[in-house]
């Protein structure tokens, strides 16, 4: 497989301020890290989102903590320090309880909770490819962002 050619050199790229200069590079090796990088990435979405709502709720080990925080959140009260959920951060109950407050009744807590989850990730994914991407690294920002989204769980 061949690798990126900014990889190959010394040389480095001036950064772009905007971020917005697109492909410096159109050699073969780059299209086929980028299209490899795309196709892991779709792949990785694909799955996530099945996953979201197929997969059964309460079947993960640490599943019942997290929904005991977001219902006590949910119903106005601080989760119990003492579990060992209690003392977790609370932005992703707080977002959960919100979501689940304003959204029908015919979306399922857990699958609320696993969309929390994956929008999370890939946001974190993209500011990850962004940041590298600015450095002047758009080929390599690729394939780092793909092989980040292709590590299960989360």
């Amino acid at each position: 497989m061949p690798i990126p050619s900014s990889a190959r050199t010394d040389e480095r790229r001036r950064p772009d301020p905007i971020g917005d200069e697109g492909m410096t590079s159109t050699s073969l090796g780059d299209r086929v890290w980028l299209t490899l990088s795309a196709g892991v990435a779709l792949f990785a979405i694909v799955a996530r989102v099945h996953d979201v709502a197929t997969y059964p709720p309460m079947y993960d080990w640490d599943a019942s903590g997290h929904a005991i925080n977001v219902i006590d959140l949910f119903e106005l009260r601080l989760p119990n320090p003492h579990s060992w959920a209690g003392t977790h951060p609370p932005l992703f109950y707080a977002i959960g309880a919100a979501l689940w407050a304003l959204l029908p009744d015919v979306v399922p807590v857990h699958v609320l909770l696993r969309l929390v989850s994956a929008g999370a990730w890939v946001a974190t994914v993209g500011l990850v490819w962004r940041g590298v991407r600015r450095l002047g690294f758009p080929v390599e920002a690729a394939v780092v962002g793909a092989l980040l989204l292709g590590v299960p769980g989360s």
